[in-house]
């Protein structure tokens, strides 16, 4: 796929990372993460800015996008791969852009600039407010019905509980409005706020802060912040085009340096903040600055870091916008 026939606009990778779907201006294409030489799935249809890959089921969930959209921006359709149709009876539509979208065994997730609605199994939706919220932020928990959220409250999230309906912890994350949120979460979440320079891992029962890193003196957008599955590292792509990866754990602090010394342009240090623990900083520069991007650690048997198999880096796709 040459950017002359085709342009990306979105990507989206599915809750067991086994599958990724791409939104384009011409319409959609689902990879294996095994094997990303040649689409399994592809429709031309429309473009498509936002996509959303129900686990390994048949179904995704798509926003139209682009000059030539399949539907408005404001509409939300379920696609069916089987069938290779839309699902009738199964479309949610707005009066303004719909921002974001995800879905869960149970629940599909619709975030516009002010509010995100929650849909349990296609019933009247759940309606949370928040602050001004631009980019949709909002962050699932696949093994329970939590997610996290900007409150109305400036600079802060809500992590709030669907099967109780009861909020588990409002924490007070940074100054500055909430930039960017780790899309998933377990025990743990990451936050960044617009001003960019500092990078904060909080514990989702009690709203603890856990680390705090930084990432720069200067102010930059952070477009996207990954936490790998294991808790161990985070990596933040920011406009700047640096990549940054920090170690949360001891066991992989030596393991970042060693691969800090096997990579060109590379820079990495220990260093300590704010009476938070050590940590080592992996930095790449000239990674796609002023580029649109998403980050996913992908557990791989053909990266070892020490005696973790995981993939360090992450791959990058790049949203044309």
């Amino acid at each position: 796929m040459t950017q002359q026939e085709d342009t990306i606009l979105c990507v989206s990778i599915n809750e067991q990372k086994s599958y990724i779907g791409i939104g384009t201006i011409n319409g959609f294409y689902i990879f294996d993460i095994n094997n990303t030489s040649k689409a399994i799935f592809h429709e031309s249809i429309g473009g498509v800015g936002l996509i959303e890959l129900k686990g390994e089921s048949q179904y995704l969930l798509l926003v139209g996008g682009g000059p030539n959209p399949f539907e408005s921006p404001s509409v939300a359709c379920l696609y069916d791969l089987n069938d290779h149709h839309f699902v009738p009876g199964n479309k949610y539509s707005y009066a303004r852009a719909i921002r974001r979208i995800r879905m869960t065994k149970k629940d599909t997730f619709i975030a516009l600039e002010n509010n995100i609605d929650v849909y349990c199994e296609g019933k009247v939706p759940t309606t949370f407010d928040t602050y001004d919220n631009p980019n949709g932020l909002f962050s699932v928990n696949y093994n329970s019905r939590k997610f996290a959220y900007p409150s109305i409250t400036e600079g802060t999230i809500t992590i709030h509980d669907l099967d109780n309906k009861t909020d588990v912890a409002v924490i007070s994350a940074h100054e500055h409005s909430i930039y960017t949120l780790s899309p998933s979460f377990d025990s743990t979440i990451v936050t960044v706020s617009e001003n960019g320079t500092l990078v904060r891992i909080w514990e989702t029962t009690s709203g603890t802060l856990l680390k705090e890193f930084r990432r720069g003196m200067n102010p930059a957008h952070v477009y996207c912040v990954a936490l790998s599955d294991d808790g161990k590292l985070v990596a933040l792509h920011s406009e700047n085009g640096t990549i940054h990866v920090f170690s949360l754990t001891e066991d992989i602090k030596n393991q970042i340096g060693w691969v800090a010394k096997g990579i060109g342009s590379v820079k990495w240090w220990f260093g300590v903040e704010n009476n938070v623990s050590d940590y080592a900083s992996l930095i790449i520069h000239g990674i796609l600055p002023k580029t649109q991007t998403e980050l996913y650690f992908l557990q791989s048997a053909y990266y070892k870091i020490g005696c973790l198999l995981l993939l360090l880096f992450i791959i990058i796709f790049i949203i044309c916008k």
